[in-house]
């Protein structure tokens, strides 16, 4: 299984005038003096320079026990308790279950997923 070797972080900065916003790379936000000029008001603004930055990944390692006789209520608990730590509510994945049919916690939770 792979995993990332690398990544990349945009910050978008936000223009206190006009409301405007403006992503600058990891790079350009380290830059001493780094200035953006706003492409709808063109006032010029110093930027707050970022020292460091640093992704925290979370790989998913909790393991859902569910037996041959899960019911459809089972299952949608399980999946639940997975997907609320990313903001899904259980009504969602209960009528999502209704036209997936999972037979599986982690068969609702991939497909689950894959329709959003």
């Amino acid at each position: 299984m792979l995993e990332p070797i690398n990544f990349d972080v945009q910050l978008q900065y936000q223009c206190p005038g006009c409301n405007a916003g403006h992503w600058l790379t990891k790079e350009e936000a380290k830059a001493a003096g780094f200035k953006i000029v706003c492409d709808v008001c063109g006032t010029i603004h110093q930027i707050r320079t970022v020292d460091n930055t640093k992704l925290l990944v979370n790989f998913f390692k909790t393991k859902v026990k569910v037996t041959a006789t899960a019911t459809v209520t089972n299952i949608v608990d399980d999946a639940y308790t997975i997907l609320k730590k990313y903001g899904y509510k259980q009504a969602d994945i209960a009528t999502a279950q209704q036209s997936i049919r999972a037979t599986s916690a982690k068969q609702l939770v991939k497909k689950f997923l894959a329709i959003r």
